[in-house]
C-alpha cells in the first residue's frame, strides 16, 4: 500500500490566506481526495509537512483534519496519521453540500446527479406525504401556498424569495405526512439548493403555474383523491425537470 511519502513533496498544496485558515486547508485537502489524487487507504502527509506546505501552524492543520474526519473523508489514529477513506462508501448526503463548495469538483455533473436524485427521491417522499397526510395540516400548507402566490403576483417577484417559499410549501406538506426522516432529508436538500440557488432558478421560472398546481393538489387532497394529488406532484416535477434541461 502506498503510504504517500512519495507524495509529501508534491505540488498539490500551497500557502493559504490566514483569514480562513483551517477551512481553506480542509478544502484544499478535500479536493485532492475527491479528485482521486489521494486514494482510499493512503496516508496523508504528516501534520508538520502539511503545515509547511500551507504555511500555517500544526494546530490549524490538526483542526482541518478534524473537519475532514467529521465528514468521514479520513480516519485519524494517534501515531498512524490520517488515512484517506472512500467517501462514496463513508460520507453521507450532507457531503454533497461540501462538494458544491469545491473549486475543482465538476459542478455540471453534481447538478445532474442532484437533479436525478430530486426527481426519483423527491417524488417518492412527497407521494408518501400525500398518502399519509393529516388533513389537520391542510391550513398550514394553504398558508404557505398563499405566501407563494402573493410573491408570484408581484410585478417583479424576488426569485430567491420564490425559491424559499416553494421549499416552505413542500416542507409543510412533508410535516403533514409526519415522517421525520423524510423531513430531515428535505432539510438537507434545501440546504444544498440554497448554497447554489442561482443554478436552480428554473425551478421557479413559472411561479403562477406552480401556485395553480399546488392549489389543485390541495383540492384533490381535500376531496380525498390522493391519487390525483400524487399525479399533480408528478406534474410539478416534470415541469421543473424540463425547465432545468432547458437551462443546460
Amino acid at each position: 500500500m502506498n503510504q504517500s511519502n512519495n507524495k509529501a513533496a508534491g505540488d498539490w498544496f500551497s500557502p493559504v490566506e490566514s483569514a480562513r485558515t483551517s477551512d481553506r486547508v480542509a478544502e484544499a485537502i478535500r479536493e485532492t481526495i475527491v479528485d482521486g489524487r489521494f486514494l482510499p487507504g493512503e496516508i496523508l502527509p504528516p501534520e508538520r509537512v502539511l503545515a509547511k506546505k500551507f504555511q500555517v501552524t500544526r494546530n490549524t492543520v490538526r483542526e482541518a483534519l478534524k473537519k475532514l474526519e467529521l465528514s468521514r473523508l479520513v480516519s485519524i489514529r494517534q501515531g498512524s496519521g490520517a488515512r484517506v477513506l472512500d467517501y462514496l462508501a463513508n460520507a453521507g448526503f450532507e457531503f454533497i453540500s461540501t462538494m458544491f463548495g469545491s473549486r475543482r469538483t465538476g459542478q455540471k455533473e453534481l447538478i445532474a446527479d442532484l437533479g436525478q436524485a430530486r426527481t426519483v427521491v423527491g417524488q417518492a417522499i412527497y407521494h408518501h406525504a400525500i398518502d399519509h397526510f393529516d388533513m389537520r395540516a391542510d391550513k398550514d400548507v394553504n398558508a404557505a401556498v398563499d405566501d407563494l402566490a402573493a410573491e408570484a403576483a408581484k410585478s417583479r417577484p424576488d426569485v430567491r424569495k420564490l425559491q424559499e417559499l416553494d421549499f416552505e410549501v413542500q416542507h409543510r406538506l412533508l410535516r403533514g405526512g409526519k415522517n421525520r426522516t423524510f423531513i430531515l432529508l428535505h432539510n438537507s436538500i434545501r440546504h444544498i439548493y440554497s448554497r447554489m440557488a442561482n443554478l436552480f432558478e428554473p425551478l421557479v421560472e413559472n411561479p403562477g403555474l406552480l401556485v395553480e398546481r399546488y392549489r389543485r393538489m390541495l383540492a384533490e387532497l381535500k376531496s380525498g383523491n390522493r391519487t390525483g394529488a400524487r399525479r399533480i406532484i408528478s406534474e410539478i416535477f416534470s415541469e421543473q425537470e424540463k425547465a432545468m434541461a432547458r437551462k443546460k
